[in-house]
């Protein structure tokens, strides 16, 4: 029996499926007009600050926080340990099983 020849380097023997859109079509990005897309643009980018600020904003007043709730220091800091690990790890747990296991192949 002889193997099956490997596709050349770099390339893949996926289908891929080419997004199109008809002349006019108002949801294609290239259509939108320039105010629509610095629209779009500055509600992500807002939305990042955002995120990014209130991982942090807590540590201003830790001392606040473990005196309200009479806990230790450590057990204050845990909202934003968890916050901050939800940032790297959860994007893993809430990730479509079918995009992963596609790109293991």
């Amino acid at each position: 029996m002889e193997k099956a020849a490997k596709p050349p380097q770099g390339e893949t023997q996926h289908d891929y499926k080419l997004v199109a859109f008809a002349d006019g079509d108002p949801e294609n990005p290239k259509n939108w007009s320039k105010a629509f897309k610095w629209y779009i643009t500055m509600v992500v980018a807002i939305t990042c600050f955002v995120v990014a600020f209130c991982s942090s904003v807590i540590t201003a007043d830790v001392g606040g926080v473990s005196e309200s709730f009479n806990v230790s220091h450590e057990a204050a800091l845990v909202p934003i340990s968890v916050f901050v690990v939800g940032f790297g790890v959860g994007q893993f747990l809430l990730l479509d099983p079918a995009s992963i296991s596609d790109s293991l192949y």
